[in-house]
């Protein structure tokens, strides 16, 4: 799993998982929507501890732009996974691009025609960054949003 690989390389969560949730998706246009779908159901309310509507909203728009991200980029199967404890909530999508498909935020992505959503993500993200997968051919891009204890975005 993504997030499994992430979490041996770092300690992006440290606490006590309250949130793990993992979901496959194939590459097609409905994949950002049932994205923000799984992000919605995993997070809101429940047995888990409710995270605020913006925070809400921060991991919807973060994994919507990465699943996006991947389709445009990598157009093979995804995988996203959500990790949550006490303190951060991590969100990592795997998919199967080929070696030579790094990803690049930079100023310089403003004028392109695309990428502003990672200029987006980055500027939300308390940290972010990718990977090369270990398990098999692709990469694994991360966001991790930082909690406070009361669920409000640190």
């Amino acid at each position: 799993m993504p997030c499994d690989q992430l979490l041996s390389d770092r300690s992006l969560v440290t606490g006590d998982a309250v949130v793990s949730i993992h979901a496959d998706f194939t590459p097609s246009p409905r994949a950002a929507g049932q994205a923000r779908a799984l992000v919605l159901s995993a997070l809101s309310g429940g047995a888990n501890r409710s995270l605020s509507r913006d925070l809400l909203h921060t991991a919807q728009l973060v994994a919507s732009e990465l699943v996006t991200d991947a389709l445009m980029h990598a157009r093979t199967d995804l995988h996203l996974g959500l990790c949550c404890d006490e303190h951060n909530l991590l969100i990592a999508v795997a998919d199967g691009a080929p070696p030579g498909d790094e990803p690049a935020v930079t100023a310089e992505s403003y004028d392109e025609e695309s990428g502003r959503g990672m200029l987006i993500v980055a500027s939300l993200a308390a940290d972010f960054g990718w990977r090369r997968r270990e398990d098999r051919p692709g990469k694994i891009m991360w966001v991790l949003l930082a909690l406070e204890s009361d669920g409000v975005p640190g």
